[in-house]
């Protein structure tokens, strides 16, 4: 089963759908007002793992500051309610300018700051979580938490 969630946030120009197979649906994202990345999640795991990864505002923030904060994708994972053995889950981030993985089996791996910083300065990263517990795939679209994003919405009014 593919799955595909769209933007999160209180500004993304995309509605939650589960099923879109577009990449005019990836371009309005990366057009959202104030973003600066478009991460992305391919999950062996439930749609509900996906998009609280994806979702979680701790993550966006660490994308924005090419983090590769491996705790808060586990962390989103366990508070996403998804029946999970976090000491089962592979992370690692990906994108133009390579890959590197930096959990396995639930734990972090020694890698290097400079070359994750590298990888996660590209416009589009692939968060690829592998819960080891199945075949299913579940991905979800999403964007960073940049500080124009917290302004925007900040002065935003209804």
């Amino acid at each position: 089963m593919g799955l595909l969630l769209t933007g999160c946030g209180q500004n993304s120009s995309v509605p939650f759908e589960f099923r879109i197979h577009s990449e005019a649906a990836l371009e309005a994202l990366r057009s959202a007002a104030g973003t600066a990345s478009t991460p992305r999640i391919a999950s062996i795991s439930a749609k509900i793992a996906a998009k609280s990864v994806i979702c979680s505002s701790l993550l966006k923030a660490a994308m924005f500051g090419a983090d590769a904060n491996w705790g808060r994708v586990l962390c989103a994972i366990g508070y996403s309610g998804a029946d999970v053995d976090v000491n089962k889950i592979d992370v690692s981030f990906k994108s133009s300018k390579g890959e590197i993985p930096v959990c396995k089996d639930g734990a972090g791996v020694e890698f290097s700051e400079e070359e994750a910083k590298v990888v996660l300065s590209a416009d589009e990263i692939f968060i690829r979580v592998n819960l080891n517990q199945g075949e299913v795939e579940a991905k979800a679209w999403g964007c960073d938490l940049t500080y124009d994003y917290v302004k925007i919405n900040g002065d935003y009014r209804t």
